[in-house]
């Protein structure tokens, strides 16, 4: 593992949460954490009682009141969580039983958007 941290070219970088022993950067490492932000229940993490998403509140509301509301949970989490990101949109796609939220946001370092879905069921 030290020979694969020693080179990192990076200086935004993690660990997979997909594969383990590998690493993130750059791009990847920033979805990787909106992941993780959106996915996290706030107050799940005991040492961090205020990170996460609140989106979880709105999962069994009707979705013409759910959508707008995890829309704004998620905007509100990531500008809180993620400053190397800016949320340029957030669409929505309803099938059946579930929802995915496609995040479309450019990092702090580069102009390009890049878009993140997510799928919640």
């Amino acid at each position: 593992m030290s020979e694969l941290v020693s080179n990192i070219k990076s200086q935004n970088w993690s660990l997979s949460i997909e594969t383990q022993g590998e690493i993130v950067t750059d791009i990847q490492d920033i979805n990787q954490c909106i992941y993780i932000i959106i996915t996290t229940i706030k107050g799940s993490d005991p040492l961090r009682p205020d990170f996460g998403c609140g989106l979880w509140e709105h999962i069994d509301k009707p979705a013409s009141v759910a959508v707008p509301n995890i829309i704004r949970e998620i905007g509100k989490a990531i500008a809180t969580f993620e400053p190397r990101a800016e949320v340029q949109k957030i669409t929505f796609e309803l099938n059946e039983a579930q929802v995915t939220f496609s995040i479309y946001w450019t990092s702090s370092f580069g102009n390009s958007v890049t878009a993140i879905p997510i799928t919640l069921i």
